[in-house]
């Protein structure tokens, strides 16, 4: 159904497609009205969300490789609004604080919710240059110390002018300085932060799921999952979704979805579901340092101009450790905007990291989750 109506839409196809929906960010306006800050340019503009965080052909599947016929250029964009749809209904039922008991009743609306959240977090401009930058990087170590016999040898297999040997050494050699780079096609980002969002949901239905009630006003971003690593894990690096102690989520000024990590002992927590300003305050630093360029409040809100931002951290970080023998091992990580401060701040919430909510680990949960048949 969704192949059809999306070639059927593929002539009429909108060029702007928004990074985050626009019925999520409503939920920060009045009167249509929400506040944006420009985080590259420094500026701040009232506008209504229908038209903000946009990009053109974001999640156009256009490739030389690709036969529009079957593969329409604006399915992911179609798939994207069915997914957005019961998601909106669900967000509509999670506005006391404490447990979700809304899940309990209808266990779907927890699978919508999980795979919305985990689209967001890989349809975003982050995810995609974590792709670009990983996919240069591991054509890099398999390739840029070919021999030039080596070489040679593949432009032979390839059916190339073998002559060519200087060309390919020259571009090699580049690749080793970040002259020169390679990246996938923008059709095969899409389609992977696609499937990959789909993989992860998962992930985020077997957390402990919490709603809190926020004292202050909370912001929302283009990158608005938010990942915490908690124990274990050095405040200059990111958790990942299998390993961050806490991932939040904005649900509207003053709602807050934490999903915390399986292992973690949340019972207290539920007697007080209410963060106060000061930590409201501290997440709300968080997520400026995790956007990749806009900042998304109320219409009277100044907290994306004012709030310090640290620079964008690189997609990944390399290291090399030396391991039985003369075996290397090469590790890559996520930093996180505190990455190179000498003295980064506590993580936001100290109540959520007490080392009595997080007792020695035990076999991970078994729960199946509900299949989606229509992706």
């Amino acid at each position: 159904m969704l192949l059809e109506r999306a070639q059927g839409f593929a002539l009429q196809a909108p060029r702007k497609h928004h990074v985050v929906p626009a019925s999520y960010l409503a939920r920060w306006g009045r009167k249509g009205v929400i506040r944006v800050t420009d985080l590259q340019t420094r500026k701040a503009y009232r506008s209504s969300p229908q038209k903000v965080a946009r990009r053109t052909d974001y999640y156009r599947l256009e490739s030389p490789d690709l036969d529009a016929a079957d593969v329409p250029p604006l399915l992911v964009e179609l798939i994207l609004g069915s997914i957005e749809g019961p998601a909106v209904q669900a967000i509509n039922g999670l506005q006391e604080p404490g447990y979700p008991w809304l899940f309990e009743r209808d266990p779907s609306k927890a699978v919508d919710m999980a795979l919305f959240i985990a689209i967001q977090l890989t349809r975003g401009e982050r995810y995609r240059a974590h792709g670009r930058a990983l996919a240069n990087h591991i054509f890099t170590l398999q390739n840029a110390e070919m021999s030039d016999e080596q070489i040679r040898r593949l432009l032979r297999a390839e059916r190339q002018d073998s002559a060519a040997v200087a060309d390919a050494r020259r571009f090699l050699d580049g690749l080793k300085t970040g002259e020169y780079h390679v990246e996938p096609q923008q059709a095969v980002l899409v389609g992977e932060a696609l499937q990959m969002g789909v993989d992860l949901a998962p992930l985020l239905f077997d957390r402990e799921w919490i709603i809190f009630r926020t004292m202050g006003r909370l912001v929302t971003t283009d990158e608005p999952v938010l990942m915490l690593g908690g124990r274990g894990i050095p405040r200059t690096e990111s958790g990942g979704i299998g390993t961050a102690g806490v991932i939040a989520f904005p649900l509207g000024p003053h709602r807050l979805l934490a999903m915390f990590r399986w292992d973690a002992d949340v019972d207290d927590l539920l007697a007080w579901p209410v963060l106060d300003v000061e930590e409201t305050d501290a997440l709300n630093v968080e997520l400026i340092n995790h956007a990749s360029r806009w900042v998304f409040e109320s219409p009277s809100g100044t907290v994306g101009m004012n709030a310090p931002r640290r620079p964008v951290p690189p997609p990944f970080l390399t290291e090399e450790i030396n391991i039985a023998g003369n075996r290397t091992l090469i590790r890559n990580w996520r930093p996180s905007p505190w990455y190179r401060s000498a003295c980064p701040p506590p993580l936001p919430v100290a109540r959520w990291w007490d080392h009595r909510r997080w007792p020695l680990p035990r076999p991970p949960p078994t729960r199946p989750v509900p299949g989606r048949d229509d992706l």
